[in-house]
């Protein structure tokens, strides 16, 4: 559940206290949250929630300028390294690929999240801004806002920097110049996905998984010809001296769990959260009961180990993707404590209590190290992984302190609603704008809207938060 339902149920005496079962019944929750479980404490140094989805992140791509690789090819452009030479690289791909194959217009991009919003926070977490994320977005997502950090270690939010008003330009161009899917406003994500597989993009802005599920994962399934170089590239680059945020390292991440009133067997919970930590209770999470035809095992060593169909696929079989089989399998289905990513306890041996070849583990992904694999049997997703590695530099920051927790009566609560949802429609209006003249002035007015609704309320709240988590985290 959000922090903020967590919160609730706490405020209204609906959840248990969990120090006694954790000391009892979860050490390998204690060790492997470590410093971290102070995040969860209260005022009062209580723990009532534990984080979901907890851990150090082993993601090695996030936020991209991605290209149609095959067309990059094709035009014999080098590899763009700024905003700059991206705009002019997508404006040579789509006035080379006015169409699709069907006669339908090309751009160079669609928008993947609501209405547009991963057209600000990918630029401006190039520019080094940092997202800070709570709260519960009007589709069910979760909120982030971006913000400055200053020299003084103050905070200012994106609308009043130079580098929000850089970005408004710099997306408004794209804009202008027909690049930017006329519909993108309004699109859901099956519709992104869609009209990227249709060939009706060069680009695409945005999350790196989004150019795996619109592109390459289904042409491989659907095209008799397909080779790995039709395939959505993802590329980072550093902007002029800013230092990229482009991956966010959360250990607390934003949703919780608890365990209610009206639980009757607490200790049975708390033990089964304590196995969900082990190496086997993240196999078992992630990807259903263990056997031989499944997708994991337990070897001779008692290690998880994964399924060859995980790296080389089903062989004659190019329909074959891992996630329907990994879902038919049951993951995800028995879901509570494991652990997102790495454990406090695990930094120095990521993959340990795994089979070789992996290296590292995430709830959705396993890394391996690629030398103990036949790298001529691959699956197509594994290559065009390994391909994203040659052109993306993994930009971590550490977001875990910026997490803010709101309780009910908080009034930031709502500001932090409420601002999220004036950026929702506003944005599509600056990004819309017919000259750069009325992008500023738009920018500027959206800037104004959110001040006059208690912007500055939620910086404050934002700031406290963060100083707050600094002194928790120290035991303070």
């Amino acid at each position: 559940m959000p922090d903020s339902m967590a919160e609730t149920f706490i405020d209204q005496g609906r959840a248990q206290e969990l120090d006694g079962l954790l000391e009892q019944y979860g050490q390998n929750i204690v060790n492997g949250f470590g410093k971290y479980l102070n995040l969860m404490r209260n005022d009062e140094g209580k723990i009532y929630k534990l984080a979901h989805s907890w851990g150090h992140t082993t993601d090695a791509m996030g936020r991209d300028f991605s290209i149609r690789w095959d067309w990059l090819q094709e035009a014999e452009l080098p590899l763009y390294d700024s905003f700059e030479s991206y705009y002019e690289t997508i404006k040579k791909l789509v006035e080379m690929h006015p169409t699709n194959e069907s006669g339908e217009k090309t751009y160079g991009f669609t928008a993947f999240s609501e209405k547009g919003e991963e057209f600000y926070k990918t630029p401006l977490a190039y520019l080094g801004l940092f997202g800070a994320s709570g709260g519960v977005n009007t589709s069910g997502g979760s909120i982030t806002h971006y913000y400055k950090l200053n020299d003084n270690g103050s905070i200012s939010y994106w609308v009043d920097t130079e580098e929000g008003l850089k970005v408004a330009k710099y997306i408004n161009r794209f804009w202008r110049d027909g690049l930017i899917d006329p519909d993108f406003q309004t699109k859901d994500y099956d519709a992104s996905v869609a009209f990227m597989s249709n060939e009706r993009v060069a680009g695409n802005i945005g999350t790196w998984w989004h150019n795996h599920v619109g592109g390459h994962q289904i042409w491989q399934s659907t095209e008799d010809d397909w080779t790995i170089e039709k395939r959505m590239q993802c590329v980072t680059f550093q902007e002029g001296d800013a230092t990229p945020a482009l991956i966010s390292d959360n250990f607390i991440r934003t949703t919780r769990c608890i365990i209610t009133d009206k639980c009757q067997n607490p200790e049975d919970v708390m033990k089964y959260w304590n196995w969900e930590t082990t190496p086997l209770g993240v196999a078992f999470t992630t990807n259903g009961p263990e056997g031989e035809d499944r997708a994991w095992s337990i070897d001779e060593n008692g290690d998880a180990k994964i399924s060859d169909l995980y790296w080389y696929g089903k062989e004659g079989d190019t329909s074959f993707l891992w996630g329907d089989f990994e879902e038919e399998m049951g993951s995800f289905n028995y879901w509570m404590m494991s652990p997102g990513y790495t454990a406090e306890d695990k930094v120095d041996n990521p993959g340990q209590g795994w089979a070789e070849p992996v290296a590292k583990v995430n709830a959705w992904d396993l890394i391996p190290d690629y030398d103990k694999l036949n790298q001529d049997e691959l699956e197509a997703g594994q290559l065009v992984t390994k391909s994203h590695y040659e052109t993306s530099t993994p930009y971590l920051w550490d977001q875990t302190l910026w997490t803010p927790s709101f309780s009910p009566d908080d009034p930031e609560l709502l500001i932090n609603q409420d601002v999220a949802d004036c950026i929702s429609s506003t944005w599509v209006q600056v990004v819309m704008a017919s000259t750069e003249e009325e992008c500023v002035e738009l920018f500027e007015k959206m800037k104004n809207d959110l001040h006059a609704m208690g912007l500055d309320d939620l910086v404050a709240f934002q700031q406290a938060a963060l100083d707050k988590n600094k002194a928790k985290l120290e035991g303070k």
